[in-house]
């Protein structure tokens, strides 16, 4: 098995809708639909989406 490692991720109430019905729907645990749509986003070998504003919305979130 291999090593995992926790993360807290803050996600948007349509993020949360989707992973509240998909994993019973796909009978997945929802960590691994995570796991698997990381997965499909890495191996586009595309590097992350830019969005400054975001990144300072995120943070003020956070304080």
């Amino acid at each position: 098995m291999t090593h995992k490692v926790r993360k807290h991720v803050y996600s948007e109430a349509r993020h949360e809708k989707m992973l509240n019905r998909l994993p019973k729907e796909l009978d997945l645990p929802e960590p691994e639909l995570i796991r698997q749509g990381l997965e499909m986003v890495l191996a586009r070998g595309e590097g992350p989406v830019s969005h400054p504003q975001a990144w300072v919305e995120e943070r003020a979130f956070i304080r």
